[in-house]
């Protein structure tokens, strides 16, 4: 388990993300998060998927749903997303080293499987299968070692004191210790030979994650609707064909680069990180790297 930590100005409060090893479909989490009930027969990674959005509909109920809840975790956002091998849940906090370990220690608290079981069986139904409890204990094993070996990334507002490398043990040690080891043997395997959902309209596959999170915000600014996925940007515009050519010129590129980095300098990448971070746009690693990126370089050799 890792934990990394960058304290950076002019944010808010601090963003958290979780970033798991844990193989689901962001369609499908896409359709759980507006519980839109699947049409088609179940794909490839349904159950995972399921397990992971019915963990992060059981962190979202403990951390925000009740009065003391707000007031114990002072959560203001809070979002997942499906990045192909992993599963990333990120969260907006106080900026503070008490409210930093609190949250990431009530994630690795709230992950008991039977807490979770309740959530599994809707969101399952919800994909158009049923929940079977010898699959769910896979699952669950599954999400367990995960957890073990996550990654946290915390950027954004941040008392110096929550950078020390004794602090970030401690906050690490503490969540690996509420980690749930009793789960039960699992008599099923977790069904794998399945064909995927229909792919995207159109696909942009980038160099790693950061630069997909690069080409998506300079899409998103040209009105372009699109969805990061690992290194992948999906293109859900209809007329993106007759734009593409146009979103490539050069003059564009860093026409967005002047407009929305040049004058916060070293800054700017580490701004976008953090609103990544925020949604849930990438993994902890895909995050990092973006606060080095060259920004114009990276968009154009990702649209050629």
């Amino acid at each position: 388990m890792l934990l990394t930590v960058e304290a950076i100005p002019k944010t808010q409060n601090l963003s958290i993300s979780l970033t798991l090893p844990f193989e689901c479909s962001a369609e499908y989490i896409s359709m759980m998060r507006s519980y839109t009930p699947c049409a088609v027969p179940l794909s490839a990674h349904a159950e995972e998927s399921a397990y992971a959005f019915a963990f992060f509909m059981l962190l979202k109920e403990k951390m925000t749903m009740g009065a003391a809840d707000s007031n114990k975790y002072r959560l203001d956002h809070i979002a997942c997303n499906g990045h192909g091998r992993h599963f990333v849940i990120s969260w907006n906090t106080q900026g503070t080293g008490s409210s930093l370990k609190r949250t990431i220690v009530a994630a690795f608290r709230f992950a008991k499987p039977n807490s979770i079981f309740k959530s599994y069986s809707y969101c399952i139904k919800l994909l158009g299968g049923r929940a079977d409890r010898s699959v769910f204990d896979a699952l669950a094993a599954r999400m367990i070692d995960a957890l073990g070996k996550a990654q946290v990334f915390a950027i954004g507002k941040l008392t110096a004191s929550a950078t020390t490398a004794e602090f970030k043990k401690g906050v690490l040690d503490a969540a690996l210790a509420k980690l749930d080891h009793g789960v039960a043997a699992a008599s099923k395997a977790v069904p794998e030979k399945r064909e995927s959902l229909p792919a995207p309209l159109y696909k942009i596959t980038c160099s790693d994650g950061a630069a997909a999170i690069l080409v998506a915000d300079y899409l998103q600014l040209a009105k372009v609707i699109v969805h990061v996925v690992d290194r992948d940007v999906l293109v859900q515009s209809a007329n993106f064909e007759t734009q593409k050519n146009k979103l490539k010129e050069a003059s564009r590129i860093e026409a967005y680069f002047n407009s929305k980095f040049a004058k916060q300098g070293e800054l700017a990448t580490s701004l976008l990180a953090y609103y990544a971070n925020s949604n849930a746009m990438g993994t902890g690693g895909s995050i990092g790297k973006l606060m080095k990126a060259d920004v114009v370089k990276t968009i154009k050799s990702s649209l050629a």
